[in-house]
Parts: structure tokens; sequence; C-alpha cells
């Protein structure tokens, strides 16, 4: 049952480096010092109290004593029933009296009475139990050393007689050891009762906490909802505490979403502002023909392919960290091969499709199908046949890759000439019509999204396409 508890996260695991743990370790250094301080007060209370009581029963023997003087001396008979008392009557429990008499000019003391616990000696010394006399009428207390080592408290009492100069004192104790003892055992049952409620105050914190810190556990997964592209807003019941945190991530949402589209609107009025002049130039200088006209088209035609390039660099660079772009991968690549088979029906090439039906592409819809398509296109021009485009998903180092393979049964190029192709205007066959930028802007996309583009030798006997990507979700 604990090893299941224990891999269903129970206990749960708290980082050091976390709110949770903050929580919990100053509520229990805290609490530790409460109930430290609770501890040491209840034990003294509790002493202070059996003190009080052991100082009543002394009392009350006292007074019992008393009770037996007259006006001329102690009455042995009204005394002589303290004998039989218990515990007084048991010898050396610890709980004695005795009454001497003090004389005042030579400071000694005659024993006159004392209980049977001092043993039967016929005449015991009068400082069997030490004597400290306290002020007229008034009780002393005090502990001291009795019979046998044993801890003593002892209370005396000085009775003045009117006719008499020589006062009586009149001493009792109780022993102190049963008293060490309970406090002891009151002193270890309140340590564990206080162990105990500290670990029940504990574990309710941590509940607490938990529950508490809750709302702000849902904030990651809805932040990683928003960038996987599940989602494009901060959604859901906050707290009165988050919720100020949740508007202003979504206004930050809000804001780069509007400068994305501000960044759009400029690259698309650019491209307008510079396609119309180079147009009208490339139309009037094909309208004549001579080598000076020739060369104004094949230059503006290399403008123009330039400035597409470099506003597609732009858009791209402006769309590739938003957040929350999601574009599912499958359906493109399936549209793309059926819209390449008609192109190139006079081939009769097979594309062949694979890849699960949930890899997304974090990034822009159209950026993967400006990549994808030229790769597949570049295939389907060069193949005898066969195109095999798969798509996967591996696991990244920081996030989860998702991996394109373009394959052709066509000749293939060698090493040098991969290395060549992928360079910027670079066109291995000018026979083909195109700018020679289909390539160089596979390999901008893989690069602005932190991905990867290569090629190599495919199993098809062509070319092999290999493009990484960011993967979503």
């Amino acid at each position: 049952m604990f090893r299941s508890l224990w891999s269903r996260g129970w206990p749960p695991r708290i980082a050091v480096n976390s709110i949770t743990f903050r929580f919990l370790a100053g509520a229990s250094i805290a609490l530790l010092i409460a109930l430290v301080v609770a501890g040491l007060l209840f034990s003294s209370l509790y002493r202070e109290w059996r003190e009080r009581e052991v100082d009543n029963i002394i009392r009350a023997k006292i007074d019992s004593v008393v009770l037996g003087f007259d006006v001329d001396r102690p009455r042995r008979s009204e005394i002589a029933s303290n004998f039989k008392q218990q515990p007084y009557s048991n010898r050396f429990t610890g709980a004695y009296w005795m009454v001497v008499r003090r004389n005042d000019k030579n400071e000694s003391d005659t024993l006159q009475l004392w209980s049977a616990s001092l043993g039967e000696p016929n005449n015991p010394s009068p400082d069997v139990l030490p004597v400290e006399t306290g002020k007229l009428r008034q009780y002393h207390n005090y502990e001291a050393q009795g019979p046998f080592g044993k801890r003593l408290r002892l209370i005396s009492y000085k009775v003045n007689l009117a006719d008499k100069k020589m006062p009586y004192i009149v001493i009792a104790s109780w022993p102190l050891d049963p008293l060490e003892d309970e406090v002891d055992s009151f002193g270890v049952a309140l340590v564990i009762t206080l162990g105990i409620l500290a670990l029940i105050l504990l574990v309710a914190l941590g509940i607490v906490i938990r529950y508490g810190l809750n709302p702000l556990r849902k904030v990651a997964p809805a932040l990683a909802s928003i960038r996987s592209g599940k989602s494009e807003r901060l959604t859901g019941p906050f707290p009165v505490e988050i919720a100020p945190l949740a508007d202003e991530v979504n206004a930050l949402l809000d804001h780069n979403a509007q400068v994305v589209d501000r960044a759009r609107t400029h690259a698309g009025n650019l491209a307008h502002a510079l396609k119309t002049p180079l147009a009208v130039l490339q139309n009037e200088a094909g309208a004549s023909r001579s080598q000076l006209s020739d060369k104004v088209v094949a230059q503006t035609r290399i403008m123009k392919d330039s400035v597409e390039h470099h506003l597609a660099r732009a858009r791209m660079a402006a769309q590739a960290g938003v957040l929350g772009a999601r574009t599912d991968v499958m359906p493109i690549i399936d549209g793309l091969a059926r819209t390449l088979e008609k192109i190139h029906r006079d081939k009769d090439l097979t594309i062949e499709t694979s890849g699960p039906d949930d890899a997304a592409f974090r990034g822009e819809k159209q950026d993967f199908e400006e990549a994808l398509g030229n790769l597949m296109d570049n295939a389907c021009r060069f193949a005898h046949s066969t195109v095999r485009v798969s798509a996967t998903l591996e696991s990244g180092e920081r996030r989860p890759m998702l991996v394109l393979s373009v394959e052709d049964d066509g000749p293939g190029l060698s090493q040098s000439q991969r290395r060549t192709a992928v360079k910027r205007g670079a066109r291995l066959d000018e026979r083909t019509p195109g700018s020679g930028l289909g390539l160089s802007i596979v390999r901008d996309v893989a690069e602005m999204y932190d991905g990867a583009f290569d090629l190599n030798e495919s199993e098809l006997g062509g070319l092999a396409a290999r493009m990484t990507l960011p993967a979503a979700g």
C-alpha cells in the first residue's frame, strides 16, 4: 500500500526552493518555539500547582498540631491522635512533624513532641529536622535534607504563648522525591502530547498550504496550454490575489498579437510598395530587345526575389516567438501531396505520407506550408516515381521536436552539391524554373524556430531532406 501511495506522489515531494517549503519551514520553526515555550510554561505551572498542594497538606498538619496547644503548654492528649494518622505513623516516609521549644538565651531547642514516622527514639535530637524560624505567626517554607538523605519540603510555624517567654516551633515536612517523579512523568506525557499535536498541526498546515497554493499550480498548465496553441488566453476562476496576474498575462498576450499583426501589415505594405516599381521596370525593360534591357530584366528579377526573401525572413522572425501558434501537421502534408500529385500527373508520381494524427508544429501555418511545400515540390520535380513524406515526434533536450523527412527516388546530390543547394540563390539545375531560394527558405524557417535542416542520401536512391521543428503540445 505504501509503495502504491509513493508511486502516486504521496507524500508530496517538496522542493527546497518553493513557496510551500518556505511556508512549512517558517511555520515549523514558529510552531516549535511556541510548543517549547508552552511546554516549559505548562511544566512550571504544574510544578507550582503541586508544590502549592504539598504546602496545603503540610499547613493542614501544622494546624492540627497547633489546635492541641493551650495557654500553658501543648496538650499531649489532644495531639496524641496525630501519632496514628497516615502517613505520619509509618517510619521514615518523609512525612514528619515535631514540636520544639526554643530557648532564646542560648538558642537551644528542646524537643517536646514528634510524629511516629521519625522512629521510636526515646528522645530524638531536635535537629533531626532542620529548623528555620519564620516571622511571628507566619508560615516559613523551605527545603532541606531529612533522615536518610531524603529531600523534604518543610514549613515551620512559631507559636508564642501569652505567659511563656520561650516560643514553641511546629515543623512539618513532606517528601519531594514523589513530587519530582510526578513532575517528570507529567513532562514526558506533555512532550508526547505536544509532539503529536505538532505533527497534526504540521500535516493540517501542509494541507492548507497545498489547498491555498492550488490556484497557482493551475497557472503553469494554463500557460503551457497557451504556448502549445491549445488555448489563447488564461481563463478560469482565479482568486482575487491571482486575478490581476491573469489579467496582466492576457493583456501581454493581446499586446504581443497586436505587435505581430502590425509587423505583418508593415511587411505586406513594404512588399506591395517595392513589387509595383520592380514590376514596372521589368515590364518596360522586357518590352525592348537589347543587351541593356535583358540585363535590367535579370537584375530586376534578382531584386524581386531578394525582396521577397527578406520580407519572408522578417515575417518569420516576427511570428516565430508568438505564443499559442499551433499547426496540425498531417492535414497539411496530405493536402500538399494531393495538390502535387495533380501538378505532376504527367510523371505518374506516388506520394506516400505517414505520421501520427496528433503531430503538431509549434509555429505559424504559413511558415510550415512554405517550408514543407518547397521540400515536397523539389522532391516531386526530381523524383522518378516515388516521393515519401513522414512526420515523427522525438524528445529533444529542452522540448519535444517534430522531425519531417522528405525522400525521393531521383538522381540525388553529391555531398558538395548538398552543401551548395542550401545557399540562397543557388540553382543546381538551370533548366528548371525558379529563383534558387527554395531550400534556403526551408533552412531559414528551421533556424527561426530553433530547429535544424540537412540533406542526406535517401534509402530510395535519391535525396532525403530532414527538417526538425519544435512540436506543439
